[in-house]
């Protein structure tokens, strides 16, 4: 046989190998990312040494499985409680799917109010409902100015109150950055309740602040207008609650809360805002052993380094193919080392 000929087999073979190897890696790993996270992992407490001891906390916004959130239901009820929080909104993007079950579980966690909420998401904003089970229209992935003013009115008659979201991270984010981003003002003039201006996603949000003060000064704002914080949970196990909205609550309505009092103290602009940014790692990731050290996995250890090194280079797809191409052209090299040193 020919040396190039059998060179071009060699090479061949050397690609089947590649591809056996990446499909017997994804086949292995397809599962691995799947960190299931059990529920004794909630059995803590943690309240910031910066809250008043007194103090009626509620989150704006949390996610659960039912969006891309990585807690069940009953889950992101018992973070809260965990978390120092006495209300919480479960705000799933686009779907009310976790809000009944989440309302069931009032009577089982007595301690804490469960509001129900939706987060509705666009690229041009996104806007927390809260207070209500479902809204049943339909979303426009990049609405007109004239579609987010009809959302707005169609939540309020359905009870909500209207909180816009992470600002400062929507106009940032690149799928969003260029929808144009409704203006402080004009969300002010279309009738929002709030807006969230620190998201524990480490996203905060001062220029809101100013802008209102502003406002107020120059008697151009008349109603009340909250500011929240909003943990945003998604994954306990890489965040940390570093965000709670302090609700002024009157004695009475401090001895027995229900979502009609938090939200009509929402809508009086009745909160005040504690962000604790002192990084600490969740106690849920510090008490999870994420690494599984089973026999099988440290056998199967080169198709699970294989998957992450593809999973982790750097432009992501454009990043997996050059490390492919780099394999590929890598067989000449090392045929050609092989074929000198069996001469020597």
């Amino acid at each position: 046989m020919e040396l190039w000929v059998n060179w071009l087999l060699g090479w061949l073979f050397w690609i089947l190998v590649i591809i056996f190897s990446i499909v017997l890696s994804f086949l292995i790993t397809r599962n691995s990312h799947e960190v299931k996270i059990p529920d004794h992992l909630f059995d803590y407490s943690y309240k910031s040494d910066i809250l008043p001891k007194n103090g009626f906390f509620l989150d704006t916004h949390s996610h659960t499985t039912e969006s891309d959130g990585h807690m069940t239901a009953e889950q992101n009820i018992r973070w809260h409680i965990a978390n120092g929080f006495h209300a919480m909104v479960v705000s799933d993007h686009n779907t009310g799917k976790a809000n009944e079950p989440s309302l069931q579980l009032q009577k089982k966690y007595p301690e804490i109010v469960i509001i129900p909420g939706i987060e509705w998401t666009t690229l041009r904003l996104h806007m927390n409902f809260i207070g209500i089970k479902d809204y049943p229209y339909e979303i426009s992935l990049i609405p007109t100015d004239e579609q987010i003013i009809d959302a707005i009115k169609k939540a309020k008659k359905l009870g909500a109150v209207v909180m816009v979201d992470h600002i400062t991270w929507t106009k940032e984010e690149k799928l969003h950055r260029d929808h144009n981003h409704p203006t402080r003002k004009q969300l002010l003039d279309w009738g929002v309740d709030g807006f969230e201006i620190y998201n524990t996603m480490r996203w905060h949000d001062p220029k809101t602040i100013h802008i209102i003060d502003l406002l107020r000064e120059s008697n151009q704002l008349s109603r009340p207008v909250f500011f929240s914080t909003g943990t945003d949970i998604h994954n306990p196990l890489i965040e940390f609650a570093a965000g709670w909205t302090e609700m002024i609550l009157t004695p009475q309505e401090r001895d027995s809360p229900t979502i009609p009092i938090v939200l009509n103290a929402l809508r009086e602009g009745r909160t005040r805002i504690w962000v604790d940014n002192d990084y600490r790692e969740p106690y849920e990731a510090k008490n999870l052993k994420r690494n599984d050290s089973s026999l099988m996995k440290k056998i199967l250890a080169p198709f699970y380094a294989l998957r992450t090194t593809l999973d982790a280079a750097p432009g992501r797809k454009m990043g997996a193919i050059s490390i492919l191409i780099w394999i590929i052209i890598l067989y000449f090299p090392l045929r050609w080392l092989f074929s000198l040193i069996a001469t020597i």
